[in-house]
């Protein structure tokens, strides 16, 4: 299986196809950011949806706080609220 930004992995269903092979038969392709045009590919895009906005204001209160205190403070990674949305890009898995 293959995963990518979901640009990225909607142009290997493409390069896939074009070289003969079927999405997900022969190989399954997810992406990662859940863009608008995931849902309407062929196959629909397996993707995880993110919240770019609430990660955009996480990352510019770490930078504004650096800036005020200047130090780097706690760098720990932050988890964000995340959703998988399956879609027909990937097979299920074979026993």
């Amino acid at each position: 299986m293959a995963c990518a930004t979901d640009e990225m992995a909607i142009g290997c269903i493409h390069a896939v196809k074009t070289a003969g092979l079927s999405v997900p038969d022969d190989i399954s392709i997810m992406g990662f950011d859940d863009i608008r045009y995931a849902e309407v590919t062929d196959p629909p895009l397996t993707t995880i949806s993110q919240p770019g906005e609430e990660i955009g204001e996480r990352v510019m209160y770490r930078l504004c706080r650096r800036i005020e205190e200047g130090s780097i403070g706690n760098n720990e990674p932050e988890i964000v609220p995340h959703k998988l949305l399956i879609r027909q890009s990937v097979a299920n898995a074979k026993t």
